[in-house]
């Protein structure tokens, strides 16, 4: 399997980053390096927002502290992640800013990231919520599932509880442990300690900064996932026998080729895999140009219909050869 990569965070927040958002970049950057490889090969990345950059000034404004920008984060080091994990970052030099685009649709999301906590130590049991990083001293502590002790909390408990969102908490960050406090009409948790895989004791004292942005020891250690064989094994081969096939029957049957092929490297794709949203949705754009290469000519229907109707131009002319019954096993 490929090496993984270690990613580092180097920051511009407060004054000094004015000049960054000026030229429509968000005040930082994530550098990836091969975990253990060549030092010199470096790939930046940073979030590009000038599209929407005055509506995230007037949100960030509207909210105050770093909130926003701190979302930013966390959403571009889970996109680089992804790229990571899949394998799309070469070990070659690359010396220019990577831009991670910030669209609309991607500020709306950052509102709510800015809303919600991300905690793997939540654990829902039905309706109620427990934190799973309870001290052992924890006085709310109400007991245990395995090795984790559980102590009651919310949603809001949770968000204002000072233990960093684990989506950007240092890959070295390992036992937070959570204590929480009760009064009349009151409730609270905070992170009190943890362990530092790194072996930065005096660091890991104020837990809450164990994140990018907070301590410059921060690091992320991301690896390239396992490819997992498909569910169904299938050659790449077999696609374009089997659509040489179906062209070569329905010629038979009626004079006729059903396919022509505008772009072949579109076709081609179809056998790749998709592991992404974005990827899902590249095969369903080269499905739609399979569909369009299928060329049904007016001369098999009996009716008129509309060339964008593939399949229903199809079942036109199977209808007018006698073969319903075929063109329904085939639907």
């Amino acid at each position: 399997m490929a090496a993984g990569y270690r990613i580092e965070f180097e920051s511009w927040f407060g004054v000094e980053g004015d000049g960054f958002r000026a030229q429509g970049w968000v005040p930082f950057k994530l550098v990836a390096q091969p975990d253990g490889g060549d030092p010199n090969v470096r790939h930046t990345f940073g979030v590009w927002y000038a599209g929407v950059s005055l509506e995230y000034e007037t949100f960030r404004q509207k909210i105050g502290g770093d909130s926003l920008d701190l979302a930013a984060v966390r959403w571009a080091l889970g996109r680089l992640e992804d790229q990571i994990r899949l394998g799309r970052l070469l070990d070659v030099q690359t010396k220019q800013t990577q831009k991670i685009i910030l669209d609309q649709a991607g500020l709306e999301f950052l509102k709510r990231m800015v809303l919600v906590k991300t905690c793997d130590y939540q654990l829902r049991d039905g309706r109620q919520l427990y934190c799973s990083a309870a001290h052992p001293k924890d006085s709310t502590r109400v007991g245990s599932r395995g090795l984790r002790l559980l102590a009651p909390t919310s949603a809001p408990i949770c968000k204002a509880c000072n233990l960093p969102d684990t989506d950007f908490l240092c890959s070295n960050f390992s036992h937070p442990r959570v204590t929480g406090s009760e009064s009349i009409g009151f409730s609270s948790r905070q992170v009190v300690g943890a362990y530092c895989e790194a072996g930065h004791h005096e660091e890991v004292k104020n837990a809450a900064r164990c994140r990018a942005g907070g301590y410059p020891c921060w690091t992320r250690v991301v690896e390239p996932q396992l490819r997992l064989a498909p569910a169904v094994p299938y050659s790449p081969r077999d696609l374009p026998v089997a659509l040489d096939f179906l062209d070569a029957v329905w010629k038979q049957a009626f004079g006729q080729q059903l396919l022509r092929f505008r772009s072949v490297e579109k076709i081609a794709a179809l056998s790749w895999s998709c592991a992404t949203a974005d990827e899902f949705k590249s095969r369903l754009a080269d499905l739609s140009e399979l569909f369009k290469s299928m060329e049904v000519s007016d001369a098999l229907l009996s009716v008129q219909v509309d060339k964008a109707q593939t399949f229903n131009r199809m079942l036109g002319a199977l209808a007018g050869c006698g073969k319903t019954s075929v063109s329904q096993s085939i639907i």
